[in-house]
């Protein structure tokens, strides 16, 4: 579990790399490459967002069955995952909108299909804490 962040960043690392590569390869421009690496860097923001109000939010000893659903929890759940994670939502979106308004300026309206499996990934990669907190916080996930 120590290495989980490490490989969250990691995963960030590539995927501002193929944000790099994706726009060499498909628009051949460096003001459309800004709205992938905005992105990339508005998810390690928010995730130290997270990562602070968890750790100042929730007890030292750990999450408990339903902790987020508890009076103190619920709190804790709104600073360290709701909230962080509606604005972090918004934030892609608006990088998403501003990179299809940058393709389609620069006049490759029809490579702005390729772009979309690379948000998607983005997104998913964005929300695997938010949904591992959750699931441990809420006990929402049953083996």
């Amino acid at each position: 579990m120590s290495t989980v962040p490490y490989l969250l960043v990691g995963w960030c690392a590539v995927l501002g790399l193929s944000a790099v590569w994706l726009n060499q390869v498909t628009f051949a421009r460096t003001k459309t490459v800004l709205p992938f690496l905005i992105a990339v860097a508005g998810i390690l923001i928010v995730w130290f967002w997270q990562r602070y109000a968890f750790t100042t939010l929730v007890p030292h000893s750990g999450l408990t069955y339903g902790y987020f659903l508890t009076r103190a929890g619920v709190k804790a759940g709104f600073w360290a995952l709701t909230c962080p994670f509606r604005v972090g939502m918004a934030f892609l979106s608006i990088c998403f909108i501003a990179a299809l308004a940058s393709g389609w300026r620069a006049g490759h309206r029809g490579a702005l299909l390729c772009v979309i499996p690379w948000w998607l990934t983005a997104l998913l990669i964005f929300a695997l804490p938010s949904m591992y907190l959750d699931a441990q916080g809420n006990a929402s996930v049953f083996i």
